[in-house]
């Protein structure tokens, strides 16, 4: 997916889908909050580094585009988007 410059998405946790993301252009903030204690934490990343980071179930994330350019990013989840029954649940970091 892509990202333009001062845009947010995600600000949602899920109860079981695990999401990995590698920037692959621009630069972006990656921000995490664990429901249960209130836990925080964030990783910037840009596409020079081509780290992986993953998100686990229980913790809200957001990814931002803190860039002057489109970020592209590449996402890959361990379970199918069921629409019956979505594991996205909308929360603020």
């Amino acid at each position: 997916f892509s990202i333009v410059p001062g845009v947010t998405r995600g600000s949602h946790y899920h109860h079981t889908k695990t999401e990995k993301f590698c920037v692959i252009s621009g630069t972006v903030l990656i921000r995490f909050r664990n429901l249960d204690d209130d836990e925080t934490y964030e990783v910037f990343i840009d596409s020079k580094s081509l780290q992986i980071v993953d998100t686990i179930p229980g913790w809200v994330h957001e990814i931002s585009n803190i860039g002057d350019n489109e970020a592209l990013v590449i996402v890959w989840a361990n379970e199918i988007f069921n629409h019956d029954k979505p594991d996205a649940i909308s929360e603020k970091v």
